[in-house]
Order: structure tokens, then sequence, then C-alpha cells
């Protein structure tokens, strides 16, 4: 789906060696002078991961206030609430820090290998995903629930994340008897 990163916009090997070895040492030069730095974080990715994402992407921000952080990624929306996200639909030349989440690995939780690669905490919390407003008529209903909503949505993309429909009917079943 996405064959290219970031690093992929210089042509041979040294380039993109030559880039790695000024970020790292910029990005420390920029700290000690107090300098705004400039981190890219790419999450192009499917949209499940990138909402696995959101608390990540905001303790990030909030970690570096006095620097600006961009988001590269296939669902700006999803990301749209976070003050002081700059969203990019192509990256800059020149990054002071650079962080490829979309190739995390499962042999752990996807979360917590994303944490450890951006260098905050894994967070205690699952995303939040802010709803857009909704006619007001559905607010009024929505408002008037005292119990929690689930919603369930049993398509995916992948073959190996089939569920078998009798599970999605014993799961909507148990969540309806809670």
């Amino acid at each position: 789906m996405f064959d290219e990163t970031y690093e992929d916009q210089f042509a041979t090997p040294m380039e993109r060696r030559y880039a790695r070895i000024l970020r790292a040492y910029r990005w420390p030069l920029k700290g000690f002078l107090r300098q705004v730095r400039y981190i890219l974080l790419e999450l192009r990715w499917r949209l499940g991961d990138e909402i696995m994402a959101i608390p990540i992407v905001e303790d990030l921000v909030k970690a570096y206030p006095h620097d600006e952080v961009a988001l590269w990624c296939s669902h700006p929306e999803v990301f749209a609430h976070i003050h002081k996200l700059t969203l990019v639909q192509q990256p800059p030349k020149e990054v002071d820090r650079y962080i490829l989440l979309r190739s995390a690995s499962r042999r752990q939780k996807r979360y917590v290998e994303m944490a450890q690669r951006v260098g905050v905490p894994t967070p205690e919390r699952g995303p939040e995903i802010p709803l857009p407003p909704c006619e007001p008529e559905l607010e009024v209903r929505l408002k008037c629930w005292t119990r929690p909503v689930v919603a369930l949505a049993p398509g995916t993309t992948w073959s190996n994340k089939h569920w078998p429909e009798t599970y999605w009917r014993q799961l909507a079943g148990y969540l309806m008897a809670q």
C-alpha cells in the first residue's frame, strides 16, 4: 500500500546515511541552542493502527512543547483534534528527528512498540476519537442513553482476522446482557 518512506526521497544510500548523520548532530545542537526542532512522525497505515496511535501522538506533542511535531498519515481527520500538531501530506526535505511508526512489529502489543519508538511512556489509556457534530435529533437520543454505547465492526481486509459470525453474535449477546 505504501511503498515509500520519508527517507526514500533520498536517491542513494549515501544520501540517506548523510541525512541520518545530519539529524543526529542537528537534534542535540538545536536543543542546546533552544531553537525549534522539527519532528516528523510517519504513520501512513490502516485506520485501526492510526487510531491506536492517537494517545502516543498526543503524548509526543506534550513531551516537546517547544518543538514542531508534524504527522504524515493516511487519516488526518483522526488527529485533527490535537493542538500544536501539524498534519502534512508531503514531508519536507529537512527534519531534525524522523520516526517511522508504520513498520512496528507484531511481536508485542503494537502500541507498546510505538511508544518505545517515539520515546514516551506506554499510554495507560486507550484512544478516544472525538466525534464530529451529528444531527440534532441523533445527538439528543445519544445524550438520553444512560448505558455505554458499543459499536461492533465485523468487517476486515485481512482474511486471518475474520471472526466467525457466531462469535460476533455471542459477543453482541454478552454486551447486551451487561
